[in-house]
């Protein structure tokens, strides 16, 4: 029986963002999100008036009802963003209540959106306020109206913001090559709440008749869902936009949260449409009277929200044949972007050659493929370029349908390192430079990770470089001495410098890893921009210790990264002791690969259409239910599962597996108890009520407490239809002390996910989900 003891860190991000795939760090994301509940007006002057002219204001509104929800939707969209899409804190702007003026608003788009957006960045824009609309005799639109939103301050005249101003700066960010999805949740006409319970507010003003010319030229441009925009609107443009309250009795816009609720809800490669079909039946199951929109073309409604791929119909994979060449080779209608991978198998589905089974052999693109026929379910094989040519069966047709019915773990991109290295060594020069640092008054960092220094020198290719905040090395030679340094570094104001020191050729010959080593799944780089990880030399009193150090990151950035910020230092022992020297080697190299290991299980991704019907949870002893927000240490906890369709009516058992990978690196299995084996954990439990439960129980309950090491825990939640008969192989200190793996289909599935080399991907059944949760365990309870 698992002690309580046993460490778990854990807080809700589920990135999926991460997870569902890590972002390319050459791609931004970065949001503006605006809430706006007080259109009083209070703190905001109103427009100047020359002397002796009477002071009034330049609107026909008569009324300005304040709403309740719209700032707490803008702050629940950036947690959001932040802890399940991987969206930088740093990188959202919110401009809540009186601070959304109109000035503000545009000001912010054009600053914050359309100046920085590159291409391949992921733009969001977020209203929450009222909404309204205006003539416009220019309208491209049949009703010859403009959609509004209402800045907060309206009440002094200011104009609403056009949908055709912001066409123009949206288009703009299009342009660029961004990726761009704008939820507006307004409505676009006031309206009575007649016959509504009175909690409810419509999220709209009637038209203002002194705003009846458009501020914007005729030449306003196409409609950005036309050029590649997705927009999540919360009603139609005749409809008002309903205020509700949740389920903790705070005021909520109902289409937000309806949405929130399928962001949280939807797996990590569910397609954006799908996640506003969650959001809109959410919507109506509570009543709520609007008709949400979603627009955008195919390519933006079938890729997942926020960035990545996806292309299902149904709950299935499929692709058409495109053609039968006359030795048996099949082209498909369907790549790399369909999800298919080399090893793949797909079973043609009706017609002639139903039941017929493919092997992906070639990706020739993001949408085509080659196979090879395989066999065909009772009947001889038709035709295989490395098998027999029997001719019982005519072969299918240019046309057919084909649905993936084997999956194939492609084996993803390695981890790459940067390892400077030197002829010299440099503890002697690190020392010199550390004392005169201390008596000029330099202050001397020990940690590039916990000290957060500002500055960093290292040595690249023969040079030193000093790197400060911009991040630009600047060189300083290869021959720079000690005092120099210190000059340079007392010209700059507050320095707190680090001393990255090189390893030597025969440390880094002894570290096994990339092309050609049995640890290709770890691969250096020349290039350190490339780099996930440097190996960092540091002078700790008098003897030079390594570490892994993922760049430019400090403390506070475990808040955000699932990955940990550094290894453990290893000191290096005199040369004469070989024997330790080899062991800080091997040590660097058994930290490295655990890493990889680690970003495996963060990047791979579930077959399509294969999610269990249960998702995760932690449930307090008080019996509170949480998928996100943070844990304090002391916090005893039990794992559950919950239905995510309670209309469901049936659903097929799995075999369940829990287990947590920590801000260290450290695995530990919590569902079943590695001494059990794969017993008494396949959910539904068989022989119970016809409806599926609600909610199961994993395990007992409470099942363990929170406790250090504090930071970021990626928590996975494992589902198959065949058991793993050694479950333990999912706990595990390191790399070098996983056990041998079962022979099932899904054991060589996680073989492959934390072997140290990176081969053929096997064969494995649809079958199966991963899904993971992202918490941040902090000190609180124990202390």
């Amino acid at each position: 029986m698992r002690s309580l003891s046993t460490p778990l860190n854990i807080q809700l991000l589920t990135l999926a963002l991460l997870l569902t795939a890590l972002p390319a760090a050459a791609e931004e994301r970065r949001a503006l999100l605006i809430g706006i509940s007080d259109y009083t007006a209070s703190t905001l002057r109103p427009p100047t008036v020359e002397a002796g002219a009477k002071a009034s204001t330049t609107t026909g509104r008569t009324a300005w009802p304040d709403l309740y929800g719209a700032v707490n939707d803008a702050r629940a969209i950036r947690e959001m963003l932040i802890w399940r899409y991987g969206f930088p804190a740093n990188r959202i702007e919110l401009l809540t209540d009186q601070d959304a003026t109109r000035a503000a608003i545009l000001q912010a788009i054009a600053r914050h959106l359309v100046a920085p957006a590159g291409k391949g960045d992921h733009v969001v824009f977020y209203f929450a306020g009222h909404g309204s609309q205006l003539p416009n005799p220019d309208s491209d639109e049949k009703d010859g109206l403009d959609e509004t939103l209402v800045p907060a301050d309206s009440r002094w005249g200011a104009a609403d913001i056009r949908d055709k101003e912001l066409r123009q700066l949206f288009n703009k960010i299009l342009a660029k090559g961004a990726h761009l999805t704008v939820i507006l949740d307004s409505c676009y006409s006031g309206s009575g709440a007649r016959g509504l319970p009175r909690w409810r507010r419509a999220r709209g003003l009637k038209a203002d008749p002194l705003q009846e010319v458009s501020p914007a030229a005729p030449d306003f441009g196409p409609r950005p869902e036309e050029q590649g925009a997705l927009v999540f609107s919360a009603s139609q443009d005749h409809e008002p936009a309903w205020e509700t309250t949740d389920e903790e009795f705070q005021d909520r816009g109902a289409f937000s949260l309806a949405l929130l609720r399928a962001m949280r809800d939807s797996g990590p490669r569910e397609s954006a449409e799908h996640v506003f079909q969650r959001a809109k039946a959410r919507l109506w199951a509570e009543e709520t009277p609007q008709q949400p929109v979603l627009a955008g073309g195919d390519r933006m409604r079938h890729a997942p929200l926020f960035g990545g791929r996806s292309d299902h119909r149904g709950q299935q994979t499929v692709v058409a044949v495109r053609e039968v060449s006359g030795d048996g080779t099949v082209y498909l209608e369907g790549g790399w972007a369909n999800g298919l991978t080399v090893g793949s198998e797909l079973k043609i589905a009706g017609g002639s050659g139903d039941g017929m089974r493919l092997r992906v052999t070639a990706l020739d693109g993001l949408s085509s493929s080659r196979a090879e026929i395989l066999r065909s379910e009772g009947a001889d094989v038709v035709r295989s370029p490395s098998g027999e040519v029997p001719r019982s069966q005519p072969l299918f047709a240019s046309g057919a349908l084909a649905e993936l019915s084997g999956w194939a773990s492609p084996p993803g991109p390695p981890l790459k390192v940067w390892i400077p290295q030197a002829e010299q060594n440099f503890s002697l020069f690190a020392a010199a430079l550390r004392k005169a640092a201390m008596g000029a008054g330099v202050e001397w960092s020990p940690d590039p990770v916990d000290d957060n220094p500002t500055h960093v020198l290292s040595w690249r290719q023969g040079l030193w470089y000093l790197s400060g905040p911009d991040g630009e090395p600047r060189p300083l030679g290869s021959d720079v001495s000690p005092s120099e340094v210190v000059e340079e570094l007392q010209t700059l104001s507050s320095a707190k410098f680090f001393v990255q020191l090189p390893a030597s050729k025969d440390l880094v010959a002894q570290i096994e890893i990339g092309c050609g080593t049995a640890n290709d799944a770890v691969e250096p780089t020349e290039n350190p921009s490339e780099a996930d990880y440097f190996l960092a030399g540091r002078l700790d009193e008098d003897q030079v210790e390594y570490a892994w150090v993922r760049p430019a990151v400090s403390r506070e950035d475990q808040q955000r990264y699932p990955l940990p910020l550094r290894s453990d230092w290893y000191p290096m022992i005199p040369k004469q002791d070989e024997a330790d020297h080899l062991s800080a080697a091997h040590q660097l190299e058994s930290k490295v690969l655990r890493l990889a290991k680690l970003r495996a299980w963060l990047a791979l991704e579930s077959p399509d259409g294969n999610d269990f019907p249960y998702g995760l949870a932690l449930k307090s002893e008080g019996g509170k239910v949480t998928t996100d927000g943070q844990l304090l240490a002391g916090t005893r906890l039990g794992l559950v599962l919950q239905l995510r369709d309670p209309d469901s009516e049936a659903v097929v058992p799995r075999y369940v597996y829990v287990f947590t990978i920590d801000s260290e690196g450290k695995s530990t299995l919590l569902f079943p108890l590695s001494a059990r084996g794969s017993v008494e954990n396949r959910f539904p439990i068989q022989g119970g009520p016809r409806s599926p439960p609600a909610e199961v129980t994993v395990g007992e309950h409470p099942l363990f407490f929170v406790t250090e090491p504090f930071g970021i825990d990626t928590y996975f939640l494992l589902t198959s239809e065949e058991t793993i008969p050694n479950p333990w192989v999912l706990e595990y200190p390191g790399v070098r002390t996983r056990g041998p793996l079962g022979k099932t289909a899904l054991g060589e599935l996680l073989s492959i996910t934390g072997a140290t080399t990176r081969g053929e991907p096997p064969v494995t059944p649809t079958s199966w989900s991963l899904e993971r949760l992202f918490f941040e365990s902090v000190p609180g309870l124990e202390e």
